[in-house]
């Protein structure tokens, strides 16, 4: 009746001969006669097969890209090569506590304005950044302190394109607040435990040497990196760790004393 003058439309079928699913993308022009009224219809149908499973991949991989962005344990700010924010996780939003408004605004300035207000040292790691700027292609890899007493990891890396293109830079922040501490414990136990004259190891359920102090090392004999990471097994042979040693460590992580 000529109510539809031009048609477009992507639809699928089944082709006959080998039942396999096909997309067409089919665009149709309404030709009228002087008088208006309808004669006939033109167009043309193109197999878009390739196109759509393309798009799909494409779409699987920005989702599988999301997925990994959000299920990581690293704050991720992913920005453009004029430094625009292109992406960014909940993480980020999290361990920054950086209001979603900041970040949705592609700001960057507003993004490092709030994050240089958290650290102890501002000036520093605006130095980092203008220097980044500056040698795109370079890579940084630092530990920076906040104001509250938490400590972050701080990983930045260029996206380069197989062309060598810069497309911009990923940022990642991870919180090892918890892991400096328990780092500092250690050492300020290695410093007590090295003063003391008797022989002192720690050794996890394998018998494998976590820590030694100078007495130990002095009574075998032995130096520190010899031990380290080494087993009893290692130290006094297998036989020996299987008869003695092996038993008294079963009882000892039982909660024998």
């Amino acid at each position: 009746e000529g109510r539809y003058p031009r048609y477009e439309e992507i639809y699928a079928l089944r082709r006959p001969r080998d039942r396999q699913i096909v997309w067409i993308h089919a665009v149709g022009q309404l030709v009228r006669d002087a008088a208006g009224q309808p004669v006939m219809m033109y167009g043309v149908a193109q197999d878009v097969t390739k196109q759509k499973h393309a798009e799909e991949e494409l779409r699987f991989r920005n989702l599988l890209l999301s997925t990994q962005q959000e299920v990581s344990i690293d704050g991720i700010l992913v920005l453009d090569d004029a430094g625009g924010i292109v992406s960014y996780n909940q993480k980020f939003l999290h361990i920054w506590d950086v209001s979603p408004e900041i970040v949705q605004s592609r700001s960057d300035v507003q993004a490092l304005r709030a994050m240089l207000e958290k650290l102890t040292d501002p000036d520093g790691f605006l130095e980092k950044i203008s220097y980044l700027y500056s040698h795109a292609t370079e890579t940084s890899h630092d530990e920076i302190a906040l104001r509250d007493g938490k400590m972050f990891d701080c990983y930045s890396a260029p996206m380069v394109g197989a062309d060598q293109k810069y497309y911009g830079r990923i940022w990642y922040f991870r919180d090892i607040t918890e892991r400096k501490k328990a780092e500092a414990q250690l050492s300020q136990y290695e410093r007590i435990v090295a003063e003391i004259p008797d022989f002192i190891s720690l050794v996890d359920h394998d018998g494998r040497y976590l820590l030694v102090n100078e007495a130990y090392l002095k009574a075998y004999q032995k130096r520190r990196e010899e031990l380290i990471g080494k087993t009893i097994a290692d130290l006094i042979g297998a036989d020996a760790f299987a008869t003695y040693s092996r038993p008294r460590l079963d009882r000892a992580f039982m909660g024998e004393t």
